[in-house]
Order: C-alpha cells, then structure tokens, then sequence
C-alpha cells in the first residue's frame, strides 16, 4: 500500500469521538475567517496553517497517525496561546468594545488549552514507547483505534463479511442482547475481533462489566472463527466445558481477538470428514480499552455435522 493509503487507513480507523473532536478543533480555527481585518484573526489563521505541513511531514515519516503528531500543534499553538492569552488578559481585545471578537478568544483559548493538553500527553506517551500507527493491530490491541480494512473489499468479499457481521450480531439472540460487535473478521475467518460496547444493562452491582458478559465475549470470538470455516449451514458448534479466570475488574468497552492456527483447522477438517464431529480446546484472553489483560477463557467445544448435510 502507498504512504497516502498508509495515511488513509489512519484516519479511517480513528474513534468516532476523535474525529468529531477534530472536526470541532477546525470549525473553531476557521471562525477567525470572520475577523481578517483584526490582526488577532490573521495571526490565528496563520498559526492553524503553520500546522499543516507539520502534520503532512510526521504523517508522511511515520506512514500513518501516531502519538508524535502532537508536535506539530505544540510549536506553532504554544505561541499562538500565549497571544491570545496576551490579548484577553491586557485588555488588547475588550468585551465591551468588541463582544464578538472578545467571545471568539475566549473560546479559542479554551479549545487550546484543551487541545494542547491532550497533544503534550500524546508526545509523552509516544517518548514512552506507545509508537504504534492508528490502524494497526497493535492500535486495535491497544484500544487505540478499530482496524480499517487495507484496500476496499471485492462485492464477494464484502457480501462474505457482511453475512458474518450480520449473523454474529443480531443473527445468535444472546449477542444482540449483549451489543456485542464484530471488529474484524479475515476473509477465511481464520482471525476474529470482537468487541462488548459498554453498557449499562451488562454491570454488575458494582458497576464493573458482568462475568457473564465476559465469559459470552471470549467464547463467541471461538464461534466466530471455527463456525465460519465450516459453514454454520452445514454444523452446529456447542461448548462442552469453560474455565475463565476473571484476572481484574472490566470497566468501560472489552475486547478480544483470536486466530484460529492452521494445524487445529486441519485437525478440525480431518476428524469432521472421518467421523463427522470433533473435539476441540481453545483459549482467549479478553482485555479492557486499556489493553489490560481482563479475564482468560480455556474451553472446550464439540463441533457436529448437521444431519443432512454434505459431507
């Protein structure tokens, strides 16, 4: 993929929240358009602007969106803040002179403080070692980003994806009632990425997520990636035993991801062919937005050949 689709997969795979926030960031710049005939507004538009090729250069460097972007608002916006901050504090813009002007700083200078702090804890967790690239798997591992798809799917593709978001979701009762959501599923399903939203219905007392809603998480996101290589149609997968260990309380959205190895696919295959069945284990571990370890699920599962079916 080329770095501008690098760049791409970046900005589609950031939180919703994070793009409705930038989209406010720039609405608030660009209402410095109103007041061009203040130096106030000149200097705002030409900070904003001194920005971008900032941005360009370390998106371009680092082949996407990471943590070290910050920078690029910190040199030209630091300065930018302190003359704003000049301009309210001694008396450069008045509100009884000049309501709007004045209302307009103030707003601004607010959105900067906001803004600022949040980019100068971006740098220091970037210096930490936090230097993944939004759109990655270590993003989504993190709790960072979702994964955006590398190239747009072909109609067969996304008909396949779609047929398993659908039946994964709304299609098995429990996981409606849950909210759980598909993330990422592989084309051969063979890698599957589930997520539990959070929600208040799914607490316990204590308002940490229910065991419940855990355990449900891990085992679907086994469903998810053997059911779909055999066909649901054609088998019926059923848990025979489960042993979780609840490691912390979950707070917030939960997570999980598991990649079925080609050797148990294989083992999966041959004994359905012999006998029509299989016993299998498998383990998952479920983490919180925080990429925390939650909870680890070790479980064993029987898998069936519906009667009828083709062998």
């Amino acid at each position: 993929m080329s770095v501008w689709g690098d760049i791409a997969r970046s900005w589609l795979s950031m939180k919703r929240w994070v793009k409705a926030w930038l989209f406010f960031l720039n609405a608030v710049f660009l209402a410095a358009l109103a007041f061009l005939d203040r130096p106030e507004g000149r200097w705002i538009l030409i900070a904003y602007v001194a920005s971008g090729p900032l941005l360009l250069a370390i998106a371009w460097r680092q082949r996407g969106l990471t943590r070290i972007l910050g920078v690029a608002h910190l040199l030209p916006w630091l300065p930018l803040l302190v003359y704003v901050a000049y301009a309210l504090i001694l008396g450069e813009v008045r509100l009884q002179g000049e309501p709007w002007l004045y209302g307009y700083l103030v707003v601004l200078a607010a959105t900067l403080v906001l803004c600022l702090s949040l980019d100068a804890w971006d740098v220091l967790r970037w210096l930490r070692g936090e230097r993944f690239v939004l759109g990655s798997d270590e993003a989504f591992r993190r709790g960072a980003s979702a994964l955006a798809p590398p190239e747009p799917p072909s109609p067969r593709r996304w008909a396949g994806e779609t047929a398993k978001r659908l039946f994964t979701e709304h299609g098995v009762p429990f996981n409606r009632a849950l909210g759980l959501k598909v993330v990422e599923v592989a084309p051969d399903s063979s890698r599957v990425a589930l997520r539990l939203p959070h929600r208040r219905r799914n607490t316990n007392d204590g308002g940490s997520v229910h065991g419940g809603a855990i355990l449900a998480l891990a085992e679907s996101v086994h469903g998810v990636a053997v059911l779909w290589q055999f066909s649901p149609r054609e088998h019926r997968m059923v848990t025979k035993h489960a042993a979780i260990r609840y490691l912390a309380p979950a707070h917030g959205e939960i997570r999980v991801a598991f990649s079925l190895e080609p050797d148990m696919k294989l083992r999966i295959a041959t004994e359905l062919g012999r006998s029509g069945k299989c016993e299998f284990s498998l383990s998952s571990v479920v983490r919180d937005e925080h990429d925390a370890e939650v909870a680890r699920l070790d479980a064993t599962y029987v898998i069936r050949r519906k009667a009828g079916a083709a062998r």
